[in-house]
């Protein structure tokens, strides 16, 4: 199994420095303020660092979005997503960025307690940072859709959920989510008998994941029925290589009867449209279309 945790740790090694190539030739949107590496907990871990960035000159509150990076449960962190939350807030809205404690030091209920963490913090200092506190919304990519989507159901009317995950949930409530390429289901994870799966699921859930309490609460199949999440924009690409998890999300949503909007993208020639790709290429044509649309959906939920 040490062969596999170097496989694992090998590919998002690869990943970061593809990463850093890409980020060294992109620029961040023009005309944004911000505050950076604030504290959420004051443990003097980077991991519980988060920033956040608003149009220059804003003087009076705006709409809020929350955003958590992808990176598989155990890669990245806010810098990844900087230039995507800087487009975000060229759209009028003031977005804080977070960063969350990575697999395996945190299994999966670890990184929702982060999350949640950050959601109180943001709770308590909304005045400080021109956030609007009745209109909240809430964005991830790849793992941080599943962090946000499963965040989302815990927080509709879900003591259970509550108790198993040892959060409290904030005050106030989202008016909508944004979920690019999500990673909605472990369950390719969970129960592969892929040596490298095995392993990855050992630091998604812990050693022993076959028994974890988790394990039957973590996919959105297992924990949406019967919840009422706030409305969903859903994004996805032909491209993309999970695109089949948004394709069952997507069902699922409808299947519920839960209001959502589902943006899947074609092939372009002379393009490639890419996992995530308009968080990675926010300047992208394509990209733009759907960062316009998404936030557009959001403001038609804007009191």
């Amino acid at each position: 199994m040490e062969i596999a945790a170097e496989i694992l740790t090998r590919f998002w090694q690869i990943t970061e420095k593809k990463d850093k190539a890409r980020l060294s030739k992109q620029r961040p949107a023009d005309g944004i303020d911000g505050r950076f590496d604030i504290p959420y907990i004051n443990d003097g871990e980077t991991e519980h660092l988060l920033d956040v960035y608003f149009p220059e000159n804003t003087k009076e509150n705006l709409p809020a979005i929350i955003d958590i990076h992808g990176g598989g449960w155990m890669y990245g962190n806010k810098e990844l997503n900087k230039n995507y939350c800087y487009y975000l807030a060229s759209r009028g809205f003031t977005i804080v960025n977070i960063n969350y404690t990575l697999a395996p030091k945190a299994t999966v209920d670890g990184q929702i307690r982060d999350v949640f963490a950050a959601l109180k913090w943001v709770d308590e200092n909304a005045d400080e940072y021109f956030i609007d506190k009745n209109n909240f919304f809430l964005t991830g990519d790849s793992a941080g859709g599943h962090l946000a989507a499963l965040t989302t159901v815990i927080m509709s009317d879900r003591p259970d959920l509550e108790l198993l995950y040892n959060v409290e949930c904030p005050s106030f409530r989202f008016k909508a989510i944004g979920l690019t390429c999500g990673a909605f289901n472990l369950d390719i994870i969970l129960n592969n008998r892929i040596f490298v799966a095995k392993k990855y699921a050992e630091f998604l859930l812990g050693s022993d994941f076959e028994n974890s309490p988790y394990k039957n609460s973590v996919s959105m199949r297992d924990v949406l029925c019967g919840t009422k999440i706030p409305p969903v924009y859903l994004a996805s690409s032909a491209e993309d290589f999970i695109k089949r998890q948004s394709d069952a999300f997507d069902a699922l949503l409808t299947k519920y009867n839960l209001p959502h909007f589902y943006r899947r993208m074609g092939r372009v020639k002379g393009k490639h449209l890419s996992h995530v790709f308009n968080i990675l290429y926010p300047d992208c044509e394509e990209s733009i279309f759907v960062n316009n649309e998404m936030t557009d959906f959001f403001k038609s939920y804007i009191d």
